[in-house]
Parts: structure tokens; C-alpha cells; sequence
């Protein structure tokens, strides 16, 4: 893809989004610039050009792949355009630590060393963990590589703007009461919440068809926002632990959005799961399993299993199995001595196959006084 002349003027934003792009002559930069494919390629820049915009980056640390080490930002004869296109990247990397250099003609991109890559020192707050020491506070951090397995513990007292763990590297949050950045898992990462927590954000991405893994660790109590949506995550409730919500609000067991095609796992060993949702609508649930918005796809990659554990809710509430989930993604989902108590109607749909064993029951609710006039609906159906 190429242009001839390209002029920018105040205030204009401009976005270059495609890969290795050659622009053969740029005469004014007076606005700005956004650059979010690497490869690009200036041959010339215009006679009395004004550069006083901006040239800026995707530089999300959640969105890193967009430009990785080695690739090149921008190519140049223009030894004027170098200098501002390499400050000006500077700028835009510099939350994630990442070192732009010039290597001749290019402006290319170095090093991140804000990078947990020890595989001996598992501490956040160890300096000899950090390729340049521990990353200060605002930074955007990386925890990466396999065998990689970092500890959050009352020790670390910088306050970072998000923590990624990348595929194949592991998170865990050994204290409770830890005010903590946003947390991105990728791949195969895994977070093991060790003590109890409250949630307030983690983002979840596959790759591939690897998604992360979160454990919450015996007898730990993790608690999600209100109506917290679960998704593209093995989640596994170990023994004795209780996964509960910080207010009112149906909680989803794997979900995507309209258009979206996520992955989903679930095992729970003698937990408890406590949903706070006390508005009665319309096939809604305290509790929803595998049941996307309408047009999204939730991959069920192996048997969810809920073994031993106890469920409760709302008593206006029922459940919801598969519902808008595609047929063709058929899943089975395994409730072991694990009583589910119907407050409302509830919904088996989709691919799912829910299987009742070792005295699993669905029962409907009673009145306290176990009184049941005809004018009062008492009986809820299973769709």
C-alpha cells in the first residue's frame, strides 16, 4: 500500500493502519499521526516541512502484539523526520519501558525491560527480578516466559497501571486486601488467587486456542463485581473455597459478546458459589452457564464439573444452561452432589447436556408456610 504526498493539518488525525506502508513524500505533520501497523517507509519529507504535530503508536500493554522487539517503525533517509519520529515513539513506549533506537535509516523497536522474566526469583518486589529493577509506579508491566511464576504478596507497595502474564507465565496473589492494578491474562497464563480477594478487573485473551487458567486456592474466598462475566478462562474452585459478588447482579459462566466466539472451563470441588441478583426477569438467572449475548459463540472445551459444592441465590431466581449458545457446540456439564434449587423458570438450551448425578436434584422452591393458593404461581418449568 502506498500514497504520493501526504499533508496533515491542525488538529487533523490521521490513522495508518496497514502493514509496510510507503508514503512518498510527507510535506506537513501539523496535527497527528497514529501509527499502528509497523513497516512503514517515508521516502522524503517536504522543502520547509513543519513537523510540529505528533507521530503516535499503539503502544497498549495489552495490546503488545500489534509491535514486538525487532520490528521497524518507521524508515527514513530524513535525518530531521528520524529524530521526531523517534522521540515522539519514545513518548508513546515509554509506559512499557520499551527502548526505541535507530539503527541507520530505521527506527526500530528494542528492548521492554519492564519484564519479569526470572525463573529462580519469584517475588514482584525483587529488584533482581527486573532486567533494570522494579518498574515505577504508572508503569505498564509484563510478566513473561515459561516457568515464570511471580508472587503478589503485602510486600509491593508500587502501584503499577496493569500487570500482563503472558502464555506460559504464572500470577500469584498471596495477600488479601492488595490494591492492584488491572491484570491481563494471555494464552495459557494462570493467576491463582491464595488468599482472599476482591476482584476488580482482570481481562482474559486466547490465543489460539489456549485461554487462561484462574484457581482459586482451598478455602479462599474470591469476590467478582456485581454480575461479573466470566470468559475465554478455565476457572477451578478448589476445596473449600467460595466465590461470591460485591453486589446485585447475575453472574455468567462463560460468556462473549454479540459477534464474539470464546472459550470457556469450569471445575468447582466442594465450593461454594453465592449470586446476589434479586430482580426477577424474564429468562434471566442468578446464575447463567455457557449462555453468550445474542450471536456469540462460547467453546466448551471439556465436561464442566460441579462436585460437592452448594449454590445459592436469590430466591426469585432460576438457572440458565446454554441459552442463545449455538446447538452445534454441544457441552455436558456434569452436577455431582450439587443440589440446584429453581426460583424461577429455567432454561436448558443450545448444545447443552446437564447431567444429574450422585444425588443431584432440581427442585422448586416452597413458601416458608408451604402454602400455595391458585391465585399465586408456585410452579416453575424447565425449558
Amino acid at each position: 500500500t502506498s500514497m504520493g504526498t501526504l499533508k496533515i493539518g491542525s488538529d487533523c488525525l490521521f490513522t495508518l493502519a496497514h502493514e509496510n506502508m510507503t508514503i512518498e513524500m510527507l510535506e506537513d505533520n501539523l496535527g497527528t499521526i497514529t501509527i499502528t501497523k509497523p513497516g512503514l517507509s517515508i521516502a522524503a519529507l517536504g522543502e520547509g516541512a513543519t513537523l510540529s504535530g505528533a507521530f503516535a503508536f499503539e503502544a497498549d500493554a495489552f495490546l503488545k502484539s500489534t509491535f514486538l522487539k525487532g520490528d521497524t517503525l518507521v524508515t527514513t533517509p530524513n535525518a530531521q523526520l528520524r529524530a521526531k519520529i523517534k522521540a515522539d515513539a519514545e513518548e508513546s513506549f515509554k509506559l512499557l519501558g520499551t527502548v526505541i533506537e535507530e539503527v541507520g535509516e530505521r527506527i526500530i523497536v528494542g528492548d521492554t525491560t519492564f519484564v519479569f522474566n526470572s525463573t529462580t526469583i519469584t517475588d514482584l518486589n525483587n529488584a533482581e527480578g527486573w532486567p533494570n529493577g522494579i518498574p515505577a509506579e504508572g508503569c505498564e508491566v509484563t510478566i513473561a516466559g515459561v516457568g515464570v511464576n511471580a508472587v503478589i504478596s503485602e510486600n509491593l507497595t508500587t502501584r503499577w497501571n496493569n500487570v500482563t502474564v503472558q502464555d506460559g507465565a504464572a500470577l500469584r496473589i498471596a495477600s488479601s486486601g492488595l490494591s492492584l492494578p488491572e491484570i491481563m491474562l494471555k494464552g495459557n497464563a494462570v493467576l491463582t488467587i491464595a488468599s482472599d480477594f476482591n476482584l476488580t478487573e482482570i481481562m482474559t485473551m486466547a490465543v489460539g486456542e489456549e485461554f487462561p487458567t484462574v484457581v482459586v486456592s482451598e478455602g479462599v474466598t474470591l469476590t467478582v463485581p456485581a454480575g461479573y462475566k466470566f470468559k475465554d478462562v478455565h476457572l477451578v474452585l478448589c476445596e473449600g473455597s467460595t466465590l461470591t459478588e460485591s453486589g446485585d447482579g447475575p453472574i455468567v459462566f462463560g460468556y462473549a459478546d454479540s459477534n464474539e466466539t470464546t472459550y470457556f472451563a469450569m471445575h468447582a470441588t466442594n465450593a461454594t458459589i453465592t449470586a446476589l441478583n434479586s430482580a426477577k426477569v424474564e429468562k434471566a438467572a442468578g446464575i447463567a452457564f455457557v449462555s453468550p449475548a445474542d450471536g456469540g459463540v462460547v467453546k466448551v472445551v471439556e465436561d464442566i464439573v460441579l462436585k460437592n459444592s452448594t449454590i445459592t441465590y436469590s430466591a426469585k431466581d432460576g438457572f440458565i444452561f446454554g441459552l442463545n449458545n449455538p446447538e452445534f457446540e454441544n457441552f455436558k456439564m456434569i452436577v455431582d452432589n450439587t443440589p440446584l434449587d429453581i426460583g424461577q423458570d429455567t432454561y436448558v438450551a443450545g448444545g447443552a447436556n446437564l447431567v444429574l448425578t450422585n444425588n443431584t436434584v432440581l427442585f422448586r422452591r416452597r413458601s416458608t408456610k408451604n402454602e400455595h393458593p391458585e391465585n399465586i404461581a408456585n410452579t416453575y418449568s424447565i425449558y
